[in-house]
Formats: C-alpha cells, structure tokens, sequence
C-alpha cells in the first residue's frame, strides 16, 4: 500500500510540476504579459479611429454592413449593435481585434475603441490558457486602487445561463459562446473580461462598461444617454462640420429634447447662408444633410410660425419650411429638403411584405387623418426603411436578390426619412419616437440600417 501512495503521489508531483512548467513558459508568459498589460494597465479603450490608425498603420479594417438579425456569411462576424468600424492585426503568434462604436462624445468626435478580442493560437502542451488567467488575474488585482475588487467566476460552457443573461447575449450575435471551454470572467467598474478556449486557441475578450451598458439599453428598447447607434457616418460629417462651424456640431451631437430655439436659429441661419455661397457639391450636400437634422428640432407656437417668431423668416426665406402638427393645433415643427419628395412608384404585385404595409397604412392614413397614431408613422417608416435595406444587402444574403428591390429604393429611402421626421414632430417624447432618432442620422446619410421587420421571401 505505502509503495502505491507513493506511486501515485509521484505521478500527481510531476503532473503538477508538468502543469507549472507549462504555465510559467517564458513564451507563454510573455503572451500572457502583453495581454494582460494591454486590457488593463494601458488601457487603449477610447482610443479614436484616426489615433488607432496612426499607431496600428498594419490594420486591416472593414465597416458595418448588412442585416442585423441575420447576417450573410460574407459580412460576418457581425459585431453586436450598430458598430461603426473594426481593425485586426497580427502580431507573433497574437491576432487582435479591436472594435470602434460611436458612443463618446469627447473630442475629436469619431466612433471609438469599445471592445477588443485576443486570438491565441494554442500549442501543443501549451501553458497560454494558464499563464493568462495568472496575469489577467495579478493585473486586475494590482490595478483595482479605487477600493473596488474585481469579480471572478469559472463557468462550464455546458452551463451559460450561470452568467448574467445579459453578459451572454450581447455576446452570442457575434462569436459562438456555446462552443467556449472553460470560461472565466473578470468584472470592473470599467469593464467586462472573458478568458475561454474556442477550438484550437485561447481567447480573451473585452468590452467596455459603457458598450455593455449601451447594448443592453438597446436590447430592452430604451433611449440611451450614451448615443447609442451613431455612426461611422454620422461622426465623418460631425468631423467636416467642426472646421467650419464648431458650434453647428455641438448642436448635431446635442440630444437634448428640446434645445434653445434661440441658439438653433442662429447656427441654422449661418449654414444656410453658408450653403448658398459654397461651390463645391460635395460641400454643399454635407451642409444640407447637417441642416435637414437641425431643421427637425425648430418648434413654435402660434397661428403663424414667422409671426409667432419674428426671427424665423430668414430662415424660411431660405428654404426652412414649418409644418403644423396633425394632433396639436398652433404647434409647429421644421424641415429642410431642397430637393422635395415624391411618392413611391406604385407596385402591380403587391409581392412584398413592406409593400403591402405601405399600401395598407397610407390607406388607413387617408381613411381616418385625426387618427394617427405614432405606432402607425413609426410602421411606415420602418416599411420604406426595410425596403430600401433590402436593395442594399449584399449578394449572398440568403433568400433575397438586391436587385428586386432596387426599383424606387431611392424613393423609398425619402419616405422613410419623411415619416421618422414626422414621428419625432408629432410625438416627440413617445418610445416610437426615442426609435425614430437612433435611426433616423443612418438614414439621412445613406447608411445601411439592415432593417428587415418587414421582409418576408414567403410574402
């Protein structure tokens, strides 16, 4: 018996030490090192594209594209949420992947560092798994001097719903979690860690309290302070703004409910003036998107806007219209669009879904005018949106052909501006219209919004 104790505590002692070895390879620790020491001690999170671009020129770097529900192979892996842009980079035997979201508002406005992912290629007998669990762990620890302590759990992967639910599922959209082996998490007050196996590699992956914090707003359908869902586009044109009118880009980025009409005046005015003087299409075209945004957030009170509001009329001699509210009357709210809006061509078929709702809620519009309702716009909207969507789609989404949905797509995309507009004038504090804003800048700039709500092959 005492020969067999003795057998098996060898065994177990070089087990062990073989375990130990593995972990405390200097390859592996010099991974782990570099790893850790990036999520935590430097800390890149925040970090603007244009920066990132400068310090990583060996990116390679794609933008968003496509549905977000049912991503095509081609665009995948699809972040979760409206991203704006990612970068990936091999370095030794590490392949990082950064992720850049539009919700700061610091400047420079651009869409910024809010999540990155470590791919690790794991070798045989390798001790990577080990060596970063050591070093994420050290550095989390050392790092914490707020009084804060980090939080640790190992998870089975055969049992995800260990984790907050919420973790999970602003996860699963764009990595396959239910593969993950042997899963341990860090939490902060800054952000969120996961260290796993997936299939022959070690990952680590993180993402920032602000980004967790956004996806899950938007999960449950609430508005977030935190702009969720701007755009790469959106912070290009916030960036051509700000030379030329600093303060017109503070207003852009302004959401605040109901801003000083008093200051909107003013900047509408002087880009107004602005675009009649300025030659350059390309120019001209920026400043009418920037102006067909702030118009929207003109209100007045009164039988007539311009006598109501004396300081109106140069703005309406200029091209501003001011609609009445089909609820409330004496209420009413701006727009600018030079180039007008013409109806939808109409459709013999009636072989889409969005069609048939467009048909049926423009009738229902005409049949009962005193009755609208935000949920009838908001329908609408979302009707042309997802057509427009549709002709954009890339060619291997599956049971779609871009090109049948190309035919008054252009028309469509206006209509859908037009009645996310009307959403936001009309019933500016409802939820529909909370909707209407966070798409609605996608929209105007010509960004796929992958909107499918109303899409069906089956139709």
């Amino acid at each position: 018996m005492r020969i067999i104790c003795a057998t098996v505590l060898v065994l177990l002692t070089g087990r062990l030490a073989d375990l130990s070895a593995q972990a405390t390879d200097p390859a592996d620790r010099a991974t782990a090192d570099r790893v850790a020491g990036e999520i935590v001690s430097r800390y890149s999170a925040g970090i603007s594209r244009a920066e990132w671009r400068r310090q990583v020129p060996s990116a390679t770097w794609r933008d968003r594209r496509g549905s977000l529900e049912a991503p095509s192979e081609s665009t995948l892996p699809q972040q979760p949420g409206l991203w704006c842009s990612s970068a990936t980079d091999t370095n030794g035997a590490i392949t990082r992947e950064v992720v850049f979201y539009g919700l700061r508002t610091e400047r420079p406005y651009d869409c910024r560092f809010e999540q990155v992912r470590y791919v690790v290629e794991a070798r045989p007998r390798g001790g990577e798994y080990d060596a970063l669990a050591q070093a994420i762990g050290s550095a989390l620890g050392a790092a914490l001097g707020d009084g804060g302590r980090a939080t640790s759990s190992v998870l089975a992967a055969q049992q995800p719903e260990a984790m907050d639910a919420g973790d999970w599922s602003m996860i699963h959209t764009a990595y396959p979690f239910h593969r993950w082996r042997d899963v341990q998490s860090w939490r902060t007050t800054r952000q969120t860690i996961f260290l796993y196996r997936l299939d022959a590699t070690v990952q680590v992956l993180a993402r920032t309290s602000i980004l967790t914090v956004a996806l899950r707003q938007e999960q449950q359908g609430y508005s977030s302070d935190l702009r969720y869902g701007v755009d790469l586009a959106t912070w290009d044109l916030v960036n051509r703004l700000r030379p030329v009118d600093p303060e017109a880009a503070d207003q852009l980025l302004d959401n605040v409910s109901v801003p000083q009409q008093d200051r909107l005046e003013s900047v509408v005015l002087r880009l107004l003036r602005l675009r009649a003087r300025t030659p350059r299409a390309s120019d001209r075209a920026m400043l009418t998107t920037v102006l067909s945004m702030l118009a929207t957030r003109l209100r007045v009170e009164g039988d007539r806007p311009a006598d109501a509001r004396p300081s109106l009329r140069p703005l309406l001699a200029l091209g501003v219209t001011m609609t009445e509210s089909a609820t409330d009357a004496g209420i009413w709210y701006g727009s600018y669009d030079p180039a007008g809006t013409a109806a939808p061509p109409a459709d013999p078929d009636g072989t889409f879904e969005y069609r048939t709702v467009i048909e049926s809620d423009l009738a229902r519009l005409r049949a009962h005018p005193a009755r609208v309702s935000p949920g009838l716009l908001l329908d609408l909207a979302q009707a042309y949106e997802t057509w427009w969507s549709l002709s954009l789609a890339p060619d291997d989404e599956e049971m779609l052909t871009p090109s049948e949905h190309a035919q008054g797509a252009d028309v469509a995309w206006r209509e859908a501006i037009k009645w996310y507009e009307r959403v936001i004038s009309q019933f500016p504090y409802s939820r529909e219209a909370d909707r209407a804003r966070r798409v609605i800048i996608q929209l105007r700039l010509g960004i796929d919004t992958g909107q499918r709500l109303y899409f069906s092959p089956y139709a």
